[in-house]
């Protein structure tokens, strides 16, 4: 029997499990497996009979005004911990400047207890020498383009502070929904309202910035406006976006309510609420029946897998019938939550069936070479090597010939993030798979 090779034994097992197969790719190319097992994850909550809406709840900002407790409180008023944790890096108390010190920890925290993490940034002005500046007006983003220009290397020095909290999220393994330019089809902050084309050219500078420049490849980037006609007008393209969402400000969970839900949804890529509030956004009574929004939700918008409730009287510490919203079956909590194992992963051993090849250390330290020890090769035959991420994507592959009886290292897998990865071994005759965990 032709032996087959990893790639397609691989596939086969999953289409074998589920119609739902890796079928997203991330608009980073260079985004790590946990990124990718996420963004399918999201991708396949639609086509679940229940728990197929994920919930969250956003905590706050930094500067002491992240407020971790709001979760213990959801889950002791509901017995459910929500399946999203979202914060901001900017620290009101200090005149809006930009901080991630008090913010990180936070977040870390929810992702290690389970949770995924979302995050925003209030960014002050670029354009305004004295900071803040949050709510100007006449902005000419053109500047942020423009080398040289002061207004250009203030955008720099801020997006280098954001850069450096997400890296240090990354760092920690931390998978983040990173919505930047939040409501840029409004006019209200310094990025809103512009020319869509101009917008879009800024979008780009800072994906290009993070992900090249940066090497961010722990983000789902998610383009999230706000309600309305104009709202997927500024989507900056597929290659710069992963997710898409809408804020809504409404008691009213239907499409006259909240509009532009169609053409978000004609974008192609999983769709949420990445800010939800009831009643309006200014002055929330505290007193909304939350059964009335997932209820909506259900009726209006099938194709959201995903809510991010704002906090004070907006969230949902303050309102009333948060345990029964929770704890419908069509809503995902932080313990409904399989993202990954979103169509069921190949289950393999440590060690290859063969007795002739093994990987070690298993698992593996971040930033180590991976060894490989082969017997009982024919000197001389041709041996592929291919590292998979537990999404399919092939990581490196490799043939030799000539090799002989003993131990090879594998360098470039000091490059591999945090996550679960597959090596193939094949030559003429055999192929062994084997997993192995990087730490």
């Amino acid at each position: 029997m032709k032996n087959l090779s990893f790639k397609t034994l691989f596939f086969s097992f999953c289409m074998v499990l589920s119609a739902q197969t890796f079928a997203l790719e991330p608009a980073n190319p260079n985004a790590n497996s946990n990124v990718r097992l996420i963004l399918n994850y999201f991708a396949s909550l639609k086509s679940r009979t229940d728990h197929r809406l994920l919930s969250g709840q956003f905590i706050g900002y930094s500067g002491g005004g992240s407020n971790a407790v709001m979760l213990s409180t959801i889950y002791n008023k509901t017995g459910k911990w929500v399946g999203i944790a979202g914060s901001d890096y900017v620290d009101w108390t200090s005149g809006q400047q930009i901080k991630y010190n008090l913010t990180n920890p936070e977040l870390i925290k929810a992702w290690k207890a389970g949770s995924l993490v979302a995050l925003q940034v209030h960014m002050t002005n670029p354009a305004n020498a004295n900071g803040a500046g949050l709510n100007d007006t006449g902005v000419d983003l053109n500047q942020l383009l423009v080398p040289g220009t002061a207004t250009y290397s203030r955008w720099i020095a801020e997006m280098d502070i954001i850069a450096a909290g997400l890296s240090q999220l990354q760092d920690s393994g931390v998978v983040v929904l990173f919505r930047p330019f939040h409501e840029m089809n409004g006019a209200w902050f310094w990025w809103g309202g512009k020319t869509t084309t101009l917008f879009i050219k800024v979008w780009k500078q800072m994906f290009d910035y993070f992900t090249t420049t940066k090497k961010l490849n722990n983000l789902i980037w998610v383009f999230g406006p706000n309600m309305g006609t104009t709202a997927a007008n500024y989507y900056p393209g597929d290659a710069y976006a992963d997710i898409t969402g809408l804020d809504a400000y409404t008691s009213n969970i239907t499409t006259a309510g909240i509009s532009g839900y169609s053409a978000m949804v004609k974008l192609g890529k999983p769709f949420g609420f990445t800010e939800f509030g009831p009643e309006n956004a200014a002055t929330p009574s505290g007193n909304f029946d939350y059964r009335l929004f997932v209820n909506g939700l259900k009726t209006n918008f099938p194709d959201a897998c995903f809510f991010l409730c704002w906090d004070a009287n907006w969230g949902m510490t303050s309102n009333k019938y948060v345990k029964e919203a929770l704890t419908d079956l069509y809503v995902a909590n932080r313990e409904d939550m399989n993202w990954a194992q979103p169509t069921g992963i190949i289950k393999i051993g440590n060690n290859s069936t063969f007795k002739d090849v093994k990987v070690f250390p298993n698992p593996l330290k971040k930033g180590n070479s991976l060894n490989i020890r082969l017997s009982d090769f024919t000197i001389g035959e041709k041996i592929k090597f291919e590292i998979f991420d537990i999404a399919g994507k092939i990581i490196n592959q490799q043939e030799f010939s000539g090799i002989y009886d003993g131990t090879y290292q594998i360098n470039n897998a000091r490059i591999l993030h945090q996550g679960i990865y597959f090596l193939n071994v094949e030559s003429k005759n055999k192929s062994a798979k084997i997993r192995f965990d990087v730490l």
